[in-house]
């Protein structure tokens, strides 16, 4: 094919680039499933962000043979921290409080991923905090991407003082699947 100048050549690169783009996408995959404790399964797309209910669990797979289950099992309000910190090193700033999510993680095939940094707690206003509490609370959540196996920990999110009903909202990794658990 000739190109007739410049401008065309630059139209064809575009479009190949939305193509490989698009094409990537679709064999990315992955997706996610929520499950009630009921043990019902409801199939959801995965650009669709799902709310469930405290105890329920969702089904991850990263498109890559991995696959894990998240479950909130529980949220918790706290206007101090979790140690015994003399100092009040670990409480939250003034005029804030921490939001502790309880989570279980759960590998199915391959190897989970864990990190308190996918989530993120959104008020009943719609505002969103994304500040990791630094507080020593137990089992501290970690990270990892090598997790086989069951991992149970607390998520600490530090929100505006009052937070205290909300959405606890799980960002998959890389971004495909969006779940939260209403509290």
């Amino acid at each position: 094919m000739k190109f007739r100048g410049p401008a065309q050549m630059k139209k064809y690169a575009a479009i190949i680039g939305v193509v490989a783009l698009a094409s990537m996408a679709i064999a990315c995959g992955g997706g996610a499933s929520a499950t009630k404790a009921t043990g019902k399964s409801k199939s959801t797309a995965a650009a669709k962000p799902k709310t469930l209910g405290l105890g329920d669990t969702v089904d991850i797979n990263d498109g890559d043979g991995n696959k894990w289950t998240v479950t909130v099992n529980k949220v918790t309000y706290r206007t101090k921290g979790c140690g015994d910190d003399f100092d009040g090193m670990e409480d939250p700033k003034k005029g804030d409080a921490y939001i502790l999510i309880d989570t279980t993680y759960q590998s199915v095939s391959g190897k989970a991923s864990y990190n308190p940094l996918d989530w993120s707690v959104v008020d009943t206003k719609g505002d969103e905090s994304t500040d990791p509490g630094l507080t020593d609370c137990k089992p501290a959540l970690s990270s990892s991407n090598s997790l086989v196996g069951k991992r149970h920990g607390i998520v600490v999110i530090e929100v505006k003082k009052g937070v205290e009903h909300g959405t606890a909202v799980y960002q998959t990794p890389l971004g495909e699947t969006s779940t939260s658990w209403t509290f």
